[in-house]
């Protein structure tokens, strides 16, 4: 696990050695979430999203990989598909898990989403991290996602009643607007329920507006 503490360098030093290979870091997942709001707490690993990828190109997006992978001594295993990849790295003295992720399609967050994240994220100690809205509805489709058994579907909802408190701890709200236009970024066939998601756990710091 990753302490709160060791987020935030770890993902210093490997936005430095990305940037090397001329590649920013778009942070995702819970870490995004301390970035945006503050600690969260530990984490297994940490999710990222390099970029800029060429889609005319990718070869030399997985070549960058490579040499990073080279140059931290670590592992670099590629899922098929290419949706993600785990990049094992040696930082802060500790192994640490890299999720490389990849728009996957509709499983999981599209080309179109990532981008959007990407053109509306802020510069924050050297990575990119997405808007809260895209956060919430982002860990409300992976909690939409998982069928009642999967342990996670808890977790993704506990994440959304965090979020709630730290929005109203620090006295802040999410724009409804902005929900609803990222959550029209899904496939249709999910709009209705990811917005029920959403509300169901966030109301409280949502604007009327919209």
């Amino acid at each position: 696990m990753i302490g709160e503490e060791e987020q935030k360098r770890i993902l210093a030093e490997l936005s430095e050695i990305f940037s090397e290979e001329d590649l920013n870091i778009l942070v995702l997942g819970s870490i995004a979430v301390h970035y945006r709001l503050g600690p969260v707490g530990k984490t297994k690993d940490i999710d990222v999203r390099p970029f800029p990828i060429d889609d005319d190109s990718f070869e030399e997006y997985w070549d960058k990989l490579e040499a990073i992978k080279e140059r931290i001594d670590g592992s670099l295993n590629i899922e098929i598909g290419g949706s993600t990849a785990t990049l094992i790295a040696s930082l802060e003295g500790k192994e640490v898990t890299i999720e490389v992720i990849d728009a996957g399609g509709e499983k999981f967050l599209t080309r179109e989403v990532i981008d959007d994240m990407i053109d509306r994220s802020e510069e924050i100690e050297g990575v990119y991290v997405p808007s809260v809205e895209h956060i919430v509805v982002t860990k409300a489709e992976a909690h939409l996602d998982r069928t009642e058994k999967d342990p996670s579907k808890e977790k993704f909802r506990q994440d959304l009643v965090n979020i709630r408190k730290l929005l109203k701890k620090k006295e802040l709200e999410l724009a409804s607007e902005e929900i609803e236009r990222i959550v029209d970024l899904r496939v249709e066939r999910k709009r209705d329920q990811l917005l029920t998601v959403v509300k169901r756990y966030l109301h409280e710091v949502m604007t009327e507006d919209g």
